[in-house]
């Protein structure tokens, strides 16, 4: 799929199969690469979980954790946990991440593209975007997924 110049890359959608329909893969991280094409440059082995805080210690530890302040990113994470209610949530959301620090120009493509690449990641259940890495909280993010 091209768009502005851009490409999500094979690698990308493969992973994103991954992440949504085998579960092999838990979350990764996107770039725009040299050649204007989306890629994955991260990921975490999908695993079972059912309880709220297991998957909120992976999203702290392995993802939050791992983002830079002066480079943007793409960002798929398979939110799976039980309400309260008992009802098991397993729903892939959407996150760009764009730093503040950032410079301007690395930043442009990850915003004029964003809706195109959301569109080659088919059934998404949530769209967020940050700026300051304070601003992440997984409980707001689960909530909001979670009605969804």
């Amino acid at each position: 799929m091209a768009m502005a110049g851009i490409e999500v890359s094979p690698d990308a959608k493969a992973m994103f199969d991954s992440i949504k329909n085998h579960r092999t893969k838990k979350w990764a991280f996107f770039e725009i690469d040299r050649s204007k094409k989306v890629v994955p440059t991260q990921s975490g082995e999908g695993r079972d979980i059912t309880k709220r805080e297991e998957d909120k210690k992976i999203f702290e530890g392995e993802v939050k954790a791992k983002l830079r302040d002066d480079q943007p990113l793409y960002i798929l994470y398979d939110f799976q946990f039980t309400t309260k209610e008992g009802r098991l949530i397993e729903k892939v959301a959407f996150i760009t991440w764009m730093p503040d620090n950032a410079p301007m120009r690395d930043q442009m493509p990850y915003s004029s593209n964003k809706d195109a690449v959301k569109k080659a990641f088919f059934g998404i259940a949530g769209e967020f975007q940050f700026r300051n890495i304070g601003d992440i909280d997984y409980d707001t993010l689960a909530a909001a997924v979670e009605k969804k």
